[in-house]
């Protein structure tokens, strides 16, 4: 099933110069603007340097540590790509390394987590728009939608726990927006 996935959205994918624009667009560009809306977020979510400084750390922290994540199971599971294993899959991007989880599915997952777990209403177009990268990840023969769950659930997982552990020790929720947290 995971092939027939793959097969079937790649093939919708180049069955016009349109879609297979778009393809490429939500696998290789749309990353970044996920990210400088992530930006954007930490900027309109609060005017005190100290709470921003707490989410970005807590977005980049939980992406680089799901990034770990995904390359110690690489170190381990040795899948190969979709559009290396199949010829008839025809190839939208280059990848070099394994499939097994997905490194963008884990990285924009475990932001779209962090984001969710400060605003739940920005949290859920950052899991659209985590989805959407997946899928055209999927669609441009790179990665098999299991890589793309593996990821994600890795991401979500990391996230949530950066997230807690933050929060938690630092009581950044205790700090309300317009309030300067006192100087030690």
């Amino acid at each position: 099933m995971d092939h027939a996935i793959v097969v079937y959205l790649n093939q919708l994918a180049v069955s016009s110069s349109s879609f297979e624009q778009a393809t490429i667009f939500l696998a290789r560009s749309f990353p970044y603007v996920l990210f400088l809306l992530f930006v954007f977020f930490i900027v309109r979510e609060s005017p005190v340097f100290y709470t921003r400084f707490i989410l970005l750390a807590e977005g980049l922290i939980a992406g680089v540590l799901a990034r770990v994540g995904v390359e110690l199971i690489r170190f381990y599971v040795h899948r190969l790509r979709p559009l290396v294993e199949d010829s008839a899959i025809q190839g939208l991007l280059v990848e070099q390394s394994y499939s097994f989880p997905s490194g963008h599915a884990g990285f924009f997952f475990a932001l779209a987590t962090v984001v969710y777990a400060r605003d739940r209403g920005w949290g859920f177009w950052f899991f659209v728009g985590a989805v959407l990268n997946g899928l055209a990840r999927i669609a441009s023969g790179v990665h098999y939608p299991s890589d793309i769950i593996g990821g994600a659930l890795l991401g979500i997982l990391v996230g949530g726990g950066v997230a807690l552990a933050l929060r938690k020790y630092l009581k950044t929720d205790a700090i309300p927006p317009s309030v300067t947290p006192p100087v030690r």
